[in-house]
């Protein structure tokens, strides 16, 4: 059966009219006005850009997707967020006016300012059910703005910090633009403006890959300098001056050179630095007087603890043979021990504790004295000592540090040795592969958890093991002592194991 469908679908035919007529001329309103549009659906969170929106942005329409959360996320600038979503907040909660300048993202030319407003509608209640509003281009506008304001800058910065002159670099040719000030600050007189070359060539020649560095950073990375170097004057004379340098941009936002100013500094500079050097030679004045002291302290420590042990060896002997030898032992420390004092008599006598100075130093009359400095703890320990200078015997070191080094390496392989089995400490020389130097001290006694230890273990005054006689102070003397002379120590160890201290020279 044949049914009549006009009547049934007339209403919504002419709805349909109404709503394309409605719609086409809302895109023809859309198009005619030069500002991009959006639609926010507060309520449901949904958005609508125009085609002019996309395209403002360099997208196609609908290349990304139009929604509030991901213009947040990723087209506008991440440092102005805050100052959007407090707008926006201020307008729902307050019906402050929505009107501010960001930028956002453009696809292919980076980051462009735009002027963003909006207008939310209201229920009955006043609760924000929609918000419209549009985005226009200002980048022109504000960069030109964002110009003069630097410009501004640098006059105001000149005026403030007197005697500075402006100067300014264009990437690609590098044409300069020098202020007469900054002919002045050379001791030049005003000409021709200098190429960059010719610029850096009037620096000292350790500081001209400083500027020229930084130069290249900024015309390559947008990244800011604010260095202090030295002139070479016409005169032949030097003078400090500080370079303060800034990357400006095209519209694009394109690098499109640097500007900055450049300040004579000389006369504070000269002072700072002679102050520093001041600083600097009491520092290590002082810094030598304590190893020296710690040096004196730990070495006649070494000396008097081994003669008080032969001296109870003596008491305690009843063998006139072993007696006669003890003694004679004993004569031999009491001798190393009277070295030991001229040597250091003659360190503050000759050097007056402000130069360390290298000789030529042999380990194996080194290693020798140490032994007999030992040979009461060796006797009571029964522990091996060997030795081994076939790689090389003689150092440049200086022979006081050099007899404070190898002491403290094996007085502290025979004070942790393992009582549990025969114990042994062998010193060596070997050559790295590099051809460098090194001096090696290894002891299968209690050794360490250098994990846990970490950097404590030349730390001045820190122990790992029960032993009463530990002051802490071997090793800290012994780091200090060798990078002083320009040498580096290193560690190996494993509980129960053993260590290896080695000493590059």
């Amino acid at each position: 059966m044949a049914m009549d469908m006009t009547n049934s679908f007339s209403p919504t035919y002419h709805l349909d009219l109404k709503t394309v007529e409605n719609a086409e001329r809302f895109a023809l309103f859309v198009e005619a006005v030069a500002a991009g549009i959006w639609d926010w659906d507060i309520e449901t969170d949904e958005e609508w850009w125009s085609d002019r929106f996309y395209q403002t942005l360099g997208y196609a329409p609908g290349e990304i997707k139009a929604n509030y959360r991901n213009w947040l996320s990723n087209i506008l600038h991440p440092e102005d967020r805050p100052l959007v979503e407090d707008a926006v907040r201020q307008h729902l909660q307050n019906q402050v006016p929505y009107r501010v300048e960001v930028r956002q993202k453009h696809k292919t030319l980076g980051y462009r300012w735009f002027e963003t407003q909006g207008q939310a509608k209201f229920d009955s209640d006043g609760k924000p059910t929609r918000m419209v509003g549009s985005i226009i281009d200002v980048h022109s506008r504000k960069t030109g703005q964002m110009l003069q304001e630097k410009y501004e800058f640098l006059l105001e910065e000149m005026s403030a910090m007197g005697n500075i002159g402006a100067w300014e670099y264009h990437a690609g040719d590098l044409s300069p633009r020098w202020s007469p000030q900054i002919y002045a600050i050379h001791g030049l007189v005003e000409a021709e403006q200098p190429d960059l070359t010719t610029a850096v060539n009037y620096y000292i020649p350790e500081h001209r890959p400083i500027i020229q560095e930084a130069v290249e950073r900024g015309l390559n990375e947008g990244t800011d300098y604010d260095v202090d170097l030295q002139l070479m004057m016409p005169d032949g004379k030097t003078k400090w001056v500080r370079i303060i340098g800034k990357p400006f941009y095209h519209t694009t936002g394109a690098i499109a050179g640097i500007r900055g100013v450049i300040m004579d500094v000389n006369t504070p500079k000269t002072m700072e630095l002679e102050r520093l050097r001041t600083i600097n030679l009491l520092s290590s004045q002082n810094n030598r007087l304590q190893n020296f002291a710690h040096i004196v302290s730990h070495n006649l420590r070494s000396h008097a603890s081994n003669l008080q042990m032969l001296i109870s060896f003596i008491d305690q002997e009843k063998d006139p043979g072993q007696v006669q030898l003890l003694t004679k032992m004993l004569r031999t420390t009491s001798s190393a021990l009277t070295e030991t004092l001229d040597n250091l008599g003659e360190v503050i006598k000759m050097q007056n504790l402000t130069n360390v100075k290298k000789t030529q130093v042999n380990l194996k009359d080194v290693f020798d004295k140490t032994l007999i400095i030992l040979q009461g703890s060796i006797e009571a320990t029964g522990i091996k000592i060997a030795s081994d200078f076939a790689a090389f015997s003689t150092i440049d070191f200086d022979p006081v540090y050099a007899e404070s080094v190898v002491l403290n390496l094996v007085s502290n392989a025979v004070k942790y040795h393992d009582p549990s089995k025969t114990s042994w400490v062998n010193l060596y020389t070997h050559i790295s592969d590099e051809g460098r130097l090194g001096l090696s001290v290894q002891d299968n006694g209690l050794g360490m958890d250098l994990d846990n230890i970490g950097d404590r273990l030349f730390g001045m005054y820190k122990t790992f093991h029960n032993n009463a006689d530990a002051r802490g102070l071997g090793l800290f003397l012994t780091k200090n002592q060798v990078e002083s002379m320009g040498g580096i120590i290193e560690v190996q160890s494993r509980p129960s194991y053993g260590t290896t201290f080695t000493v590059w020279f």
